[in-house]
């Protein structure tokens, strides 16, 4: 149940956790792509940023050309005493013009280049950057890929295997009942039908010899079947309780005491606080846990007397069971139990608590009787700690 419960949690967290990735994948994606496109709009702008830089070094080299040119002519101008000053003048305004043009387009070129690198450097940065979601994109892909496939498959098998190990534990279960109840038919009503078979060919010859030492035989014939009827129904009984149908557990459990008490000279006090109704599985169980307490006493405590007490706290229901038989070791019998594959007795108890969600406690002592403490949460599965039920357990000797 556990691992069941486990495996659960493990495929919620794992659904969770693929659903938290892939939205982080979107988010790098769609930065990437963001990326992209502005990389795609500097390189265009790199591209015009070169025709301009090409087309501005013509433009540069002209005007050097022709500022040495009117440099030259303005000298040799100047250098002619013939010349007019207007027309110095005039070539003087032309040269200088050049000139400033000629500066203009240095400065041009100098801001151009230095576009120029700035922009290649961005979009090495953005090449970078891309690359390396690109890269966080490609090994978000692996980690998905291995968390749906590899792990996912992992988890199902696990899943699968758990549910395997379950299956096998209800056969373990379902063979040691046929045990048990194999068991039980052959050491009580087998062996009882078994003496009466014989005992009717006895009935036999005495009747022909003397008819009322015959009827007297007949008599404890009769005695000894309907002490196999007993064990038939006793058996049966074991299989399915049908007093839980039509009563409460409280008067099913005395019922229960009752019938022991009748074939037993152990006297049972039995006491029911603050009971009422649970769900049937709760029950059942309870009950279960009580016949098999019960049974165990009448087999092997050799006690005399037995207090049973059950009480319903806020979240639990808790049973207090000791007698004053020759108590055993528990580690030796659980050990022998499982070497031999019983799953009744001592490991029934465990195992029927063990699956209500319960706890059990047990101490038992050589010549000093057992005592057992027992929990099971009203509802299943939900072990919650509470002040009362802490109180119980730890006041309880």
């Amino acid at each position: 149940m556990g691992n069941g419960n486990g495996i659960k949690d493990i495929n919620l967290i794992l659904e969770k956790v693929i659903e938290e990735i892939n939205e982080g994948k979107d988010k790098i994606f769609s930065i990437t792509e963001s990326l992209k496109n502005e990389f795609e709009n500097q390189k265009q702008e790199l591209e015009i940023i070169l025709v301009n830089i090409k087309e501005t070094i013509r433009e540069v080299d002209q005007l050097e050309k022709k500022d040495r040119e009117m440099r030259n002519k303005l000298a040799k101008i100047s250098a002619n005493l013939t010349v007019s000053d207007e027309l110095v003048k005039k070539v003087y305004n032309e040269a200088l013009e050049t000139k400033v043009r000629y500066i203009t387009k240095q400065k041009e070129e100098r801001e151009l280049r230095g576009k120029r690198d700035k922009i290649e450097i961005s979009l090495k940065n953005y090449l970078k950057n891309i690359e390396e979601a690109e890269s966080v994109v490609c090994q978000v892909n692996v980690v998905l890929n291995y968390l749906c496939g590899d792990l996912g498959k992992t988890v199902a098998s696990m899943n699968e295997k758990n549910n395997q190990e379950m299956v096998i534990k209800i056969l373990e279960i379902q063979e040691a009942e046929r045990g048990r109840i194999a068991r039980e038919v052959h050491d009580g009503a087998a062996q009882y039908l078994a003496s009466s078979i014989m005992r009717i060919d006895f009935c036999k010859k005495i009747l022909m010899e003397d008819l009322e030492k015959g009827l007297k035989e007949i008599d404890e014939l009769k005695s000894t079947v309907r002490k196999a009827l007993m064990e038939v129904r006793g058996i049966i009984f074991d299989l399915r309780p049908p007093y839980l149908e039509k009563q409460t557990l409280e008067e099913s459990i005395q019922d229960l005491i009752d019938t022991f008490s009748d074939e037993s000279n152990i006297n049972i006090k039995f006491k029911m606080l603050n009971y009422d109704k649970c769900n049937n599985t709760v029950e059942i169980g309870i009950y279960r846990i009580v016949q098999e307490l019960i049974c165990n006493v009448k087999k092997h405590s050799k006690a005399n007397y037995v207090e049973i007490l059950i009480e319903k706290g806020t979240n639990y229901l808790f049973i207090s069971f000791k007698d004053d038989g020759v108590g055993f070791n528990l580690e030796e019998v659980i050990h022998e139990s499982k070497l031999r594959k019983i799953s009744y007795g001592i490991v029934g108890i465990l195992d029927r608590v063990e699956g209500l969600g319960g706890k059990v406690d047990i101490n038992s002592r050589i010549n000093q009787g057992t005592k057992y403490r027992i929990k099971v949460p009203i509802i299943r599965g939900s072990m919650i700690d509470d002040k009362y039920c802490n109180s119980w357990w730890s006041c309880f000797n």
